[in-house]
């Protein structure tokens, strides 16, 4: 955990509101230092997606346009769920630019445009990450003492690869029948 990313989260415990919810203190500040995290990483790469539909160029622009449009939707869809649960266990979720800059796991999105195969390949990095990030969260809480929250991270981790396989069906496809951009 980086030192920006520390302050982010002691923060948010230290200030834990108080709430009737039954689930103990301990798990409350483990699932809200989980959802930090992933509501951070999960708005980088929604906002990257965004950066991509509003970029991309090329011979499948129109495709890829709405791909990157619904794969953003989807991000943001999940970036609420898991910020609203984090409210409710008395964390703050904080959203604004620099806290997302403070506390995303993921690299920098290039800032220039460029043709489809590069953001695929540039979007469907950060998806794999962010999967990665998501599972690494929900072994970090009890998921016995707190299945709600086990639950979320693990439905964002299931869409998100989805949204993966969808990015990763436009790659082409070499004399082997392999998709040629995987990492795998």
């Amino acid at each position: 955990m980086s030192a920006s990313e520390s302050k982010v989260h002691a923060l948010n415990i230290a200030q834990m509101r108080t709430t009737r919810n039954t689930l103990a203190r301990p798990a409350r500040q483990a699932a809200i230092e989980a959802l930090d995290t992933a509501v951070a990483c999960s708005m980088d790469l929604s906002l990257a997606a965004r950066q991509a539909h509003w970029n991309v160029r090329g011979r499948q622009f129109s495709a890829l346009h709405a791909l990157f449009g619904q794969i953003a939707d989807e991000l943001y869809k999940h970036t609420d769920a898991l910020a609203e649960r984090s409210a409710a266990l008395g964390g703050t979720p904080r959203c604004t630019p620099q806290n997302v800059v403070a506390t995303t796991r993921l690299r920098p999105y290039p800032s220039f445009g460029f043709d489809g195969a590069e953001h695929l390949d540039e979007l469907s990095t950060r998806l794999a990450n962010l999967s990665t990030e998501l599972r690494q969260s929900v072994l970090t809480i009890d998921g016995d003492q707190d299945p709600v929250t086990a639950e979320l991270l693990t439905d964002a981790c299931a869409s998100v690869d989805h949204q993966l396989w969808l990015l990763e069906s436009h790659f082409p496809i070499d004399d082997n029948g392999l998709a040629s951009n995987t990492q795998n």
